[in-house]
C-alpha cells in the first residue's frame, strides 16, 4: 500500500503494519530516497528507525516477535555521499539494526530464504499449537552447550534432574536445517535455559540473542529463569551481549565441578 507523505501519518502506517507482521523485509539500493517534511530521514531510514524500535519493545512481548531481514544487491555502488553515510551507519552501528539479518544476495537468493523463513514460522506455530494441548507439570531446562563440553555438563544434567526437573540437551548429528528445528522446538518447550560456555564468547552471545528471539519461535511464555554458567570464570558479565535477566552462575576457577545452581534451579523447580 503506499504510505502517506505526512510524517505523522505515515509513522503509524507502517507502525500498523509492523504490527501485523511476522516477517519484515527492508530493500536498501542505490538511492537515499524521499525526505518527508519535518525531518532530514528518508523513508527508507524512518522504516529501519521504526522496525528497531518496534522490535526492541516486542522482545518483552510473548505475544508477539519480529523477524527482520535487510536486503542490497550485490556490488551496490551508492549514489550519494549521503546514501553512503548511511550504508555505512547500517554496517557499523549495530543498534541499527537490532534484531535484523543483512543479507547480500542475488535477488532470486532473497526470495529462497523468505520462503523458507515463512515455511519455518508456520511449522513453529503448528508446534505452538500442540504444546498448548499437550498442558503437562513436568518443567523442563534446555541446558545449552559446545559440543566439545559434553562430557564436562554431565554433572550440571544430574543436578538439575535430582530436582525433578527434565533436562533437554542439543542434538549434534544430522542435517544442519534439522538441527536448527530441533534447537527451536527445545527453546519452545523449556521452561528454563542455561547456556554453559567455556571461553569462546561469540558462541554464547549468539545464543543468547537465540534465546532472546525465542517467542517469535512461537513460545507461547516467557522463561522463568535464564542463567549463564562459565567454566573457569573466562568471560566476564560485561563481555556479555544483551545481558538482561540472565543469572551469572560462574564456574569453579579451578575447573572444580563444584558451581550452586540454586539461583537458577529455585526459579523453576517444582514446590
Amino acid at each position: 500500500m503506499p504510505f502517506s507523505s505526512d510524517l505523522g501519518e505515515f509513522e503509524k502506517q507502517v507502525k500498523n503494519c509492523l504490527e501485523k507482521a511476522d516477517l519484515t523485509v527492508q530493500i536498501i539500493g542505490e538511492q537515499y530516497g524521499e525526505v518527508l517534511e519535518g525531518t532530514n530521514k528518508s523513508v527508507i531510514e524512518l522504516q529501519n528507525e521504526l522496525a528497531t524500535d518496534y522490535y526492541t519493545k516486542s522482545l518483552s512481548e510473548v505475544e508477539h516477535s519480529l523477524h527482520r531481514l535487510i536486503w542490497m544487491p550485490l556490488f551496490l555502488r551508492p549514489s550519494s555521499d549521503q546514501q553512503k553515510l548511511y550504508l555505512d551507519r547500517l554496517r557499523d552501528d549495530i543498534s541499527s539494526t537490532s534484531g535484523a539479518e543483512i543479507i547480500q544476495t542475488p535477488l532470486e537468493i532473497l526470495k529462497t530464504i523468505i520462503h523458507t523463513r515463512l515455511e519455518l514460522f508456520e511449522r513453529d506455530k503448528m508446534l505452538t499449537l500442540r504444546r498448548v494441548k499437550e498442558k503437562s507439570d513436568k518443567k523442563y531446562v534446555y541446558l545449552l552447550f559446545d559440543q566439545k563440553d559434553e562430557s564436562y555438563v554431565e554433572y550440571l544434567k544430574t543436578e538439575i534432574s535430582n530436582r525433578n526437573i527434565s533436562v533437554i540437551v542439543p542434538d549434534f548429528s544430522g542435517k544442519q536445517v534439522d538441527l536448527l528445528q530441533q534447537h527451536r522446538e527445545s527453546l519452545i518447550k523449556s521452561d528454563g535455559v542455561l547456556l554453559f560456555a567455556n571461553s569462546n564468547l561469540n558462541w554464547l552471545n549468539s545464543k543468547i540473542n537465540d534465546v532472546i528471539k525465542a517467542p517469535g519461535f512461537g513460545k507461547p511464555s516467557a522463561f522463568e529463569a535464564k542463567a549463564v554458567l562459565i567454566k573457569d570464570a573466562s568471560i566476564s558479565k560485561d563481555e556479555i551481549a544483551n545481558f538482561g535477566d540472565l543469572i551469572m552462575l560462574n564456574g569453579d576457577k579451578k575447573g572444580e565441578k563444584t558451581t550452586d545452581l540454586s539461583p537458577f534451579i529455585d526459579k523453576i523447580a517444582l514446590l
